[in-house]
């Protein structure tokens, strides 16, 4: 992976609201919380809600948190890049970001600016 091989977005809020509808479930992690979960892998941050529960995954699908927990190899998690993630939480300038569940995608948002257009993994799975 490259420093051009960015998996993500980062729009408004309010676009995302606009495109994707308003969050429907949403779980909060800190800032720190998410650049502790970056600081574990080198390229890539993969997010999925499964029964109200948050699962982060690594590079090459290695469990983040909660930890020792594995998901099934066939769930598809939504990948972005670590960078992005860095962006998104410098950009958003807030201690909270939320994971949501809009409609059909997951997003991440951090005060006004929101962290859409990642990859699918699988099947897309490694930087």
């Amino acid at each position: 992976m490259t420093e051009n091989d960015q998996w993500g977005k980062i729009i408004s809020k309010e676009t995302a609201n606009q495109d994707f509808g308003p969050a429907v479930f949403s779980i909060s992690v800190t800032s720190e919380q998410m650049k502790s979960f970056a600081s574990k892998t080198s390229f890539l941050l993969m997010f999925k809600i499964i029964d109200n529960r948050l699962f982060i995954l690594g590079d090459d699908r290695k469990p983040i948190y909660p930890e020792g927990e594995v998901p099934p190899q066939e769930t598809v998690f939504k990948v972005f890049s670590k960078d992005k993630i860095r962006e998104l939480l410098d950009t958003g300038g807030d201690t909270n970001n939320f994971v949501e569940l809009r409609a059909d995608t997951l997003t991440i948002t951090n005060s006004d600016k929101t962290l859409e257009f990642g990859s699918m993994c699988p099947p897309w799975c490694t930087a």
